[in-house]
């Protein structure tokens, strides 16, 4: 895929670039004159599922989100903390994977240094907020997995920690995008060029550590839950 910045295409230069992709793996499918981008069929074929991706990403979550607000009566803490988690999907749904699949289709960021700069920060943010409310999930599932008896009510407290989950993402990737400057922004691949040390304390508060946290705590479950299940099987009948 070329996205031709000479607006002034001939023929013959359209055949000669139609001649060059005809010699490689990935045939031309068409030529769109408007834009003037070269989209082979594999460009399509994944331009396809990126878009069934999309929808149903959307779709998806729009039902869980409908399920917890308008189905289920009972407003407990997990079944917020599912539409925490839903509510970042439907965002990465709804604004992430379209930017991304234009993206891709014409290989460089057509839409400026704004929408680049709100784009990066909502990406950022909302797979974080995702993963931290998979994070609280786990963490709430093995507290009822100890105490069976734990309260599920939704308490302003419990309430609070939710919203500071999408504070705390927001306001990090914001300070993070604060000291962009021409030096260290690539305008046509809306890509920001840190430092080593900022890369690392990012990936690891957002991302590494809170999925290893999930890991380890799941795995708890999993143990606690197979301890119960043997010690019920031993249990001996009363005659």
């Amino acid at each position: 895929m070329r996205l031709a910045n000479d607006s002034t295409y001939n023929n013959q230069q359209q055949l000669d670039y139609m001649m060059i992709l005809g010699n490689r793996s990935d045939e031309l499918l068409f030529y769109n004159k408007t834009a003037h981008l070269f989209v082979s069929n594999r460009q399509l074929v994944s331009f396809c599922f990126k878009l069934i991706l999309i929808a149903l990403t959307i779709v998806l979550n729009g039902l869980i989100i409908y399920i917890i607000l308008f189905a289920i009566k009972k407003k407990t803490f997990s079944n917020f903390l599912f539409l925490s988690a839903s509510i970042a999907d439907l965002f990465i749904g709804l604004f992430s994977q379209p930017f991304m699949t234009i993206f891709d289709i014409y290989g460089t960021w057509p839409y400026g240094f704004r929408l680049c700069i709100y784009w990066l920060i909502t990406d950022y943010s909302s797979y974080s907020i995702s993963i931290f409310s998979l994070l609280l999930i786990s963490m709430h599932r093995y507290k009822q997995l100890r105490s069976p008896l734990v309260n599920e009510n939704l308490t302003k407290t419990r309430l609070v920690a939710i919203l500071l989950i999408w504070i705390a993402s927001y306001l990090f990737w914001f300070v993070v995008t604060l000291p962009i400057n021409e030096l260290n922004y690539l305008e046509l691949q809306c890509e920001i060029i840190y430092s080593f040390t900022i890369i690392i304390l990012a990936e690891s508060s957002t991302l590494i550590l809170p999925i290893l946290f999930i890991c380890a705590i799941n795995f708890r479950i999993f143990i606690a839950l197979r301890t119960k299940i043997h010690g019920k099987k031993r249990r001996p009948v009363p005659i």
